[in-house]
């Protein structure tokens, strides 16, 4: 149960993602999700949350106008990847 509300959170963060390289940028949610990300970081400490962390890290980059659309792919395929084995494991 816990898995499927975390991939939840995850397919929002690529949402989110996506919603700010596109430059509409919720404000207030994404701060949320990014702050999501790198708590998740914090609680878990392994290697698929560090990762996690990057992409938070990324995304307050995105709230400063910083994108990159090669990092942009990249971590919306690694959220999305983690979205498909939660689901499905």
């Amino acid at each position: 149960m816990l898995v499927k509300i975390l991939a939840f959170f995850d397919l929002l963060g690529v949402f989110m993602l996506i919603l700010s390289f596109f430059n509409i940028q919720p404000l207030r949610p994404l701060i949320g999700v990014a702050t999501f990300f790198i708590t998740k970081f914090i609680i878990f400490q392994d290697v698929a949350s560090f990762l996690d962390a990057l992409v938070g890290v990324y995304l307050v980059f995105m709230i400063f106008g910083l994108s990159s659309t090669f990092l942009t792919v990249l971590s919306c395929i690694y959220l999305l990847q983690k979205i498909v084995f939660s689901f499905l494991g």
